[in-house]
């Protein structure tokens, strides 16, 4: 007599049990579907950032091209202003000598004059 009865407990208590389990794993599920989507949000992040660390070494690699570059120039003009000090410097040169030429070759035509002057008296 008594084995119906437990029959219909243990069948009410495995319904209870399954409904626990059926409970639980529908939490589990959304929580998965949770932390999938944090997952997926987390990757997209990630590519955002990857592309955008992938961009600034670009702009690190150009902006390092543009400094050599500007060196260069900066080297070119550098050497373009030592060869007009070196110009300069042999102008002045150049127009020290023939400074000094002149000042020869009027002493020479002072002289020359006193002498016609001379002659001439």
């Amino acid at each position: 007599r008594d084995a119906p009865r437990r029959a219909e407990t243990v069948r009410v208590e495995a319904a209870a049990m399954q409904a626990m389990f059926d409970e639980k794993a529908d939490r589990l599920a959304l929580e998965l579907e949770k932390v999938e989507g944090e997952r997926a949000s987390f990757m997209a992040r990630a590519e955002e950032a990857a592309v955008l660390e992938k961009h600034l070494a670009e702009i690190e690699s150009m902006d390092g091209e543009r400094e050599e570059a500007l060196r260069g120039q900066m080297g070119k003009m550098e050497a373009m202003l030592g060869s007009a000090q070196e110009q300069m410097t042999s102008g002045s040169e150049r127009l020290e000598r023939k400074e000094r030429e002149i000042a020869q070759l009027a002493e020479k035509n002072a002289g020359l004059v006193r002498e016609v002057a001379e002659w001439k008296a």
